[in-house]
């Protein structure tokens, strides 16, 4: 039987210290395993096609202008 692992998606997460380096805000630069897990179990919950597409694209967008922005 599986068992469905409950996730925490409250930002208290993002403060503890994953040893990665830490922005201005204190929160780590660089994404941990959990973070991931949490991200792929959100987006697999979407039913709509169409908003996961949005999302993607979103997301994609958002990537281009922070490398850009280096």
């Amino acid at each position: 039987m599986l068992k469905k692992e409950a996730l925490s998606t409250g930002l208290s997460d993002a403060l503890f210290d994953h040893g990665h380096q830490k922005n201005s805000a204190g929160i780590s630069s660089r994404p941990t395993p959990e973070d991931g897990r949490r991200l792929i179990h959100a987006f697999m919950d979407i039913n709509h096609a169409a908003l996961r597409k949005a999302i993607i694209e979103l997301v994609t967008e958002l990537s281009k202008r922070h490398r850009d922005q280096k």
